[in-house]
């Protein structure tokens, strides 16, 4: 287990110097919050992502139905904001007497 958290905290702290920050204390800030929570799987997957407007757009091939909670992380400022992704479809059932089109899954984002 040690082995484990000791090959994510590598990285980890590396993918986050090399897109978010230098600075220890940033990282420990970020690292703490991320690997406080229960980890299953300790492989990170990668995920490509770009900005169009105010759209952020977030393209993986793991099983993103899994992901619960978002975090946004901003390299000029060094700071980052945390949201909880609840599933819209679950909340509304059927629209108009139609079962809902799960072909573009709808999620809404709470800040946390």
């Amino acid at each position: 287990m040690k082995t484990k958290n000791a090959l994510l905290d590598y990285q980890l702290t590396d993918t986050l110097e090399m897109n978010y920050s230098k600075k220890p204390d940033v990282l420990d800030a970020v690292k703490s919050v991320l690997l406080a929570r229960p980890i299953k799987d300790f492989n990170l997957y990668p995920l490509s992502s770009f900005v169009l407007e105010d759209a952020l757009v977030v393209m993986g091939n793991s099983d993103l139905g899994k992901i619960k909670h978002l975090y946004i992380l901003d390299a000029i400022s060094e700071s980052f904001q945390f949201y909880r992704i609840h599933s819209i479809h679950q909340e509304r059932g059927f629209q108009n007497g139609r079962k809902p089109n799960n072909s573009f899954k709808l999620k809404r984002l709470a800040p946390a």
